[in-house]
């Protein structure tokens, strides 16, 4: 607790921090790149990161497919294809949530 860490100790947790947030972003930026994705720029937030999810769900596009999940309309293979990436997508958010990760 700060209680028992004093203030002496409570500088020297956000020192240790301001040192390491450098190598944290770029380790996070490396991780980032191997999926696909990319770090998110928060100027005025120093304390959180971000990174973009665009490739999350990717699914092959079968639309093409006569019988793409036993749909034979285009427009059905559409709506199937999207239910399952937003399947895929609810799971993760999950997840996250599950380990109390969040964030707005």
């Amino acid at each position: 607790t700060m209680l028992s860490m004093g203030l002496d100790g409570y500088k020297g947790i956000l020192d240790e921090r301001r040192r390491l947030i450098g190598l944290f972003k770029a380790k996070l930026e490396n991780v980032a790149k191997s999926f696909g994705e990319r770090l998110l720029d928060c100027p005025r937030n120093s304390i959180s990161f971000g990174i973009t999810l665009d490739n999350l769900a990717v699914i092959e596009d079968a639309t093409e497919s006569k019988d793409y999940l036993g749909a034979k309309s285009l427009e059905t293979r559409q709506i199937r294809l999207t239910k399952e990436k937003n399947a895929q997508i609810t799971k993760f958010g999950s997840m996250l949530f599950t380990r109390c990760i969040s964030g707005t």
